[in-house]
């Protein structure tokens, strides 16, 4: 038996001896039900000590794969051996508690991931316009680190790089095409300037910027989720005309009080949270708007949508908790109003439904304790028993309403009468109302004249079938001409 092993193991040899000679390349059946593979066959690198520093050669050329001491201030040699130092290699620093200042030398091409992480005591750092390029989070965690200065040669700022420093001021070289996910995230940044370069920011690369107020992004048409989610301090915002889909980007941003949308955006992800947004403009190229995307705006008193003649996507509780919103006029190309669109828009007194509408869904209009007025046109063929008429208890139930409501409809016979009677709402349709019968006592007459008069000079206040029926002339707005052509009327 211990013949046939040796017999075995000797051709086993063979057999791999055999292998490594055919090209260089060793080749092995995996272990599990995977495919047999192969792999070059590498020497390693042979890693060697030179005072504080571990290093290895290949290509003749130094890596620096660990620092072994303990010293405040430390400067990387450009030789050793007479060889360049080219890279540092990863975690070579990491984690070093003791470090202040660095200085690097010229000859550094590379830095890999996480070279210098977690480096807490790191106050600045400057690389040397020598390096091309850096692995992710070579400086994250460092969270002491108030400056740095990046070479003039890098073309890419990879993930994490700044994660959770104090960093405070950065200048990103003309040449950087895309900041890495997370690179600024929980920085002390308060301004950044962009070069013209930058084509994309990605998920959450200036998440947490807390101190961060403005930013011009006029060149950068990609900018994806989470950007600039939770920079509290965030004012003003300049969009670039070439961005095609408006991500969740500033979600939360709570002091952002304007945000221009260019023409050419094609949909729209999410603004929730920016409760210092006052109004906002859909341009008309917009043809999704995804769910709770303006959810939480609190100060939002104006939206305006531009007709289409579809809207591919239109998600629920896109207004949701506007608390400032009074009146919305939803567009047309829009065929279903979703679920919660303006639940908790507790200032929201009327609203208008397009003709291309066909269904209103659940809780359209829950916690809405002073809505009054509601155009549902014929259209509309199905209601949901939730849609208007609802509020929320303590706990977040729904519970019934005592409100009143006016609902305008085109027709006397349509789903929206029907469903007016049922819930006893007041109900006025189009067809058969008498514009300027303010008492609808069925006549014109002085009364009439004189409570549009009272409202006009601001004694009085009218009720939402009142204010429906004083647009004398149909054009959305109640105003002295309205008062003039009644005045006509009862000549």
């Amino acid at each position: 038996m211990k013949q046939n092993r040796t017999y075995k193991n000797r051709l086993l040899s063979l057999l791999l001896a055999a292998a490594i000679g055919i090209g260089g390349t060793v080749c092995y059946a995996a272990n599990t039900v995977q495919l047999p593979f192969c792999s070059p066959y590498t020497a390693q690198a042979e890693e060697q000590t030179a005072g504080e520093f571990s290093y290895s050669v290949q290509n003749d050329t130094i890596t620096i794969t660990k620092y072994n001491g303990s010293a405040a201030s430390v400067s990387v040699p450009a030789e050793l051996d007479g060889k360049p130092v080219t890279a540092l290699g990863r975690y070579c620093f990491a984690d070093n508690e003791t470090l202040q200042t660095i200085s690097l030398p010229n000859s550094l091409l590379t830095i890999d991931d996480q070279a210098f992480a977690g480096c807490v005591n790191l106050q600045s750092f400057t690389m040397p316009d020598s390096v091309t390029s850096i692995g992710t989070g070579i400086l994250q965690n460092c969270t002491n680190l108030k400056e740095a200065t990046l070479s003039k040669q890098l073309t890419f700022l990879e993930d994490n790089t700044f994660l959770s420093t104090s960093l405070e001021a950065i200048e990103i070289p003309d040449g950087v095409t895309n900041i890495g996910r997370l690179c600024f995230k929980n920085t002390k940044l308060k301004q950044v300037q962009l070069p013209s370069s930058v084509y994309m920011i990605n998920i959450g690369a200036f998440a947490g910027c807390s101190l961060l107020e403005q930013i011009n992004l006029e060149q950068v048409p990609t900018i994806e989720d989470d950007a600039f989610s939770d920079c509290v301090k965030l004012e003003a915002v300049t969009l670039s005309p070439k961005m095609t889909e408006l991500s969740s980007a500033f979600v939360n941003c709570k002091s952002l009080k304007q945000l221009v949308i260019p023409e050419g955006v094609k949909s729209i992800d999410s603004l929730a949270g920016c409760e210092s947004l006052e109004s906002i403009t859909i341009p008309s190229t917009v043809k999704a708007i995804y769910r709770s995307a303006f959810q939480g705006c609190s100060k939002l008193k104006e939206v305006i949508l531009p007709d289409q003649s579809n809207y591919n996507v239109f998600q629920m509780s896109m207004f949701s908790e506007c608390t400032s919103l009074e009146y919305i006029v939803i567009p047309e190309g829009v065929t279903t109003v979703p679920q919660w669109m303006l639940s908790k828009c507790t200032s929201l007194e009327y609203a208008i439904l397009p003709s291309t509408a066909t269904e209103l869904e659940a809780q359209v209009f829950a916690g809405c304790p002073n809505l009054s007025m509601v155009y549902i046109p014929d259209s509309v063929t199905k209601i949901d028993e939730t849609a208007l008429g609802y509020l929320y208890d303590e706990s977040g139930d729904l519970i019934p309403s005592d409100q009143e409501i006016l609902i305008i409809t085109d027709t006397a016979s349509s789903a929206a009468a029907r469903y007016a009677k049922e819930k006893g709402y007041d109900v006025l349709s189009r067809q058969d109302a008498q514009y300027g019968d303010l008492n609808r006592n069925g006549s014109l007459d002085t009364e009439d004249l004189v409570l549009l008069q009272d409202y006009l000079l601001g004694r009085s206040t009218l009720t939402a079938a009142q204010y429906f029926l004083a647009d004398v002339d149909q054009d959305g707005s109640v105003c002295g001409f309205d008062l003039a052509i009644l005045k006509n009327a009862l000549l």
